[in-house]
């Protein structure tokens, strides 16, 4: 080829690379790309081109797909509601006035907007149970500045709804699976989609764990109980507490299980591969890196705590309190440098209430609060960290009719020994607490927690 003929074929090709769209005319490609949230909404942003060139617009691409065109330089990817957790890697590219495209930024993989999240549910609390226990701590004094619970000293405090979707009054499977999954199900149902097609419900402990995050359920109840199972197991009735374990045990796999027994032995445990433990000692004596912790305190749900005060062998100095498993789970879930779900009910709340037992109804409150006060204690100085505090439903249609002197059990009247569909409250501290002030519905948490930023 002559040079002539040369110097033609370069300009050819120049000009037909000056056509091209994506290719770069001098525009630098967007900076500092950002991906948060990982289901139902991430929030994509960036920073111009560091060139300083005019930009007209921006594209945004998803897993190499383009997914929409802004003049902003943030865009909010809505994805379908069912979607599990799956990280999605996004590019973006600018675009100027004449049509030429700089190439794509470095890519940003979808990450949850939080590192730790912390849901703490007081079985069958409702806003009476509250009071009843603030009373008891506090006397006439309860509400004033340093006579509160310390949930009730959160920064955020709200109300949730609870019905079911065939009962006004849900039970503990029906919230709890609304709280985990995002989705409205009978009564009874653990994770499962009823009515409807049966499937699987994806859960908020499983979406952490897809994401390379730590898992727990604590409990004062068996661990296979219908308030844990909900984020861990997925079973058509909640009765099935047998096939809960196996799940526990062969899917979901949390790292720490820690309450009462009754199904889930410490044999069985171990048998999958958990570090099973009994008492206090051998939990203090568990290594903080333990992968896979199981806690098997009592042979089916922890003893009350108002019992253990009515005897002289006490339980409570062999077996843990609530707020020492909870500092025991904290130890080892947040070995995990990417982070950690963690549930803790405080499960016999709703006992005391089915009972109408102001005593222990309001020794497991105050239990349930010396755990929210652990976790706070823990938690004092982050800023990745969300707690929330709530119930599944109220218990026993409790009324505070007076407050007495504090250390003396208030006077109360109950309307039912059943659940009632009183809305309950939430309390939250820390990222994105404000989402759960207001009004709320159960299913509103997945939502909350997963969407960015």
């Amino acid at each position: 080829m002559g040079n002539a003929s040369r110097l033609i074929w370069v300009l050819a090709l120049s000009i037909t690379l000056s056509a091209c769209g994506d290719s770069d005319q001098g525009i630098g490609a967007p900076t500092q790309l950002q991906a948060v949230g990982i289901k139902s909404q991430v929030h994509v942003s960036w920073s111009p081109p560091s060139d300083g060139a005019v930009v007209a617009a921006y594209r945004v691409y998803r897993d190499d797909v383009e997914i929409g065109e802004v003049t902003t330089t943030s865009f909010v990817d809505e994805l379908p509601g069912d979607e599990e957790c799956v990280t999605r890697q996004y590019t973006a590219l600018a675009v100027d006035a004449d049509g030429n495209a700089s190439p794509r930024s470095e890519p940003a993989a979808s990450s949850l907007p939080l590192s730790n999240v912390i849901i703490m549910i007081g079985d069958g609390m409702g806003p009476e149970h509250e009071r009843a226990a603030g009373c008891y701590l506090f006397g006439p004094d309860h509400g004033s500045d340093g006579s509160e619970l310390v949930f009730e000293t959160l920064p955020v405090q709200g109300q949730m709804t609870t019905y079911s979707a065939n009962s006004d009054i849900t039970d503990s499977a029906a919230s709890a699976t609304a709280i985990a999954t995002g989705h409205k199900v009978a009564n009874n149902v653990v994770s499962v989609a009823n009515p409807g097609d049966e499937r699987d419900l994806y859960t908020i402990l499983e979406c952490f764990a897809d994401q390379g995050r730590a898992t727990g359920l604590v409990t004062t109840t068996q661990i296979s109980h219908a308030t844990p199972a909900c984020f861990a197991a997925h079973q058509p009735v909640r009765l099935l507490q047998a096939a809960i374990v196996v799940d526990y045990l062969e899917e979901a796999r949390p790292n720490v299980l820690f309450g009462g027994a009754l199904h889930m032995t410490p044999e069985l445990a171990a048998d999958a591969g958990y570090e099973a433990v009994t008492t206090r000692a051998e939990l203090d004596a568990l290594p903080d890196d333990t992968e896979f912790a199981s806690g098997q305190f009592a042979p089916d749900h922890m003893p009350y705590e108002y019992d253990a005060t009515q005897t002289e062998d006490d339980p409570y100095d062999v077996i843990p309190h609530l707020h020492e498993m909870v500092t025991a789970a904290l130890g080892r879930l947040e070995e995990n440098p990417e982070g950690f779900f963690l549930l803790v009910e405080g499960g016999r709340i709703d006992h005391g209430g089915h009972e109408n037992s102001i005593e222990r109804n309001v020794l497991e409150t105050v239990a349930f609060d010396e755990a929210v006060e652990a976790v706070l204690a823990w938690a004092q100085g982050r800023d990745d960290t969300l707690i929330v505090i709530t119930a599944d439903h109220e218990t026993g249609g409790l009324d505070v009719v007076e407050c007495n002197a504090a250390g003396d059990w208030p006077t109360v009247t109950w309307s039912t020994l059943d659940h009632t569909g009183v809305p309950v409250n939430t309390h939250a501290w820390g990222k994105n607490a404000d989402r759960f002030g207001g009004t709320i519905d159960n299913t509103d948490f997945f939502t909350a927690i997963s969407s960015g930023p």
